[in-house]
């Protein structure tokens, strides 16, 4: 799941029916964001992600605790920017 978790209305409903699909030793991997960022914290609803068609957002903390309620675990947890240039040059 690309980009596409945080246009889900119900996330937990989706995410517990992939988890019903995957093989024994199935992964699933998510990328979405992580309101834990510092932009995130210091922008909140002028961050560049905050659109309307984004329903929900994500963190570690929500991760770990859909983890848990399924019964999984979170085998990496990366960091990447959809940026290049530093976060002072962006916010500039």
């Amino acid at each position: 799941m690309l980009d596409v978790i945080e246009h889900l209305p119900r996330p937990v409903y989706a995410l517990e029916r992939l988890v019903g699909l995957l093989a024994p030793e199935g992964v699933l991997i998510i990328a979405t964001e992580n309101t834990d960022s510092m932009p995130w914290r210091i922008l909140r609803a002028d961050y560049w992600y905050y659109y309307p068609e984004h329903v929900f957002f994500f963190n570690r903390r929500w991760f770990a605790w859909f983890s848990r309620r399924a019964g999984l675990e979170v085998e990496l947890l990366s960091k990447f920017s959809h940026f290049e240039a530093p976060i002072a040059a962006r916010m500039h």
